[in-house]
């Protein structure tokens, strides 16, 4: 339940109403983590050539930035993915239940000979 929440709360944060919206936002989330991740590996080699203890600790605090960042990122991935799977679930279960209904209400039909249901009275004069 708390990951639906989560979920809900990301589509009206991020003003998603669509399939196509929240495939977009998604995107950009991959973009973003591909880019705080080549960022971070540049501080990490930057880290290892440094000999500086000042400089060597603004380095960590900028890692830790960008680990808060890339697991905030990562976190809405798994949300939007857990989004369009569980659209492509229900979408299935919708159609399946329209397939069941239309064949019920199709032998019903059948079963009652075709007829409106009314009964027709003998017309009086």
């Amino acid at each position: 339940m708390s990951r639906i929440i989560e979920q809900t709360r990301l589509l009206c944060r991020q003003h998603i109403a669509s399939r196509e919206q929240l495939l977009v936002y998604q995107q950009k989330l991959e973009i973003d983590v591909q880019r705080i991740s080549s960022d971070r590996k540049v501080i990490y080699n930057k880290l290892r050539r440094c000999r500086q203890p000042e400089q060597i600790e603004a380095y960590r605090e900028q890692i830790a930035v960008h680990s808060r960042q890339l697991a905030q990122l990562r976190k809405e991935v798994r949300l939007c993915a857990g989004i369009l799977a569980r659209s492509e679930t229900i979408k299935d279960k919708l159609q399946h239940r329209e397939e069941t209904f239309g064949k019920e209400v199709e032998a019903h039909e059948r079963k009652r000979g075709g007829r409106s249901g009314r009964q027709h009275e003998p017309a009086r004069h």
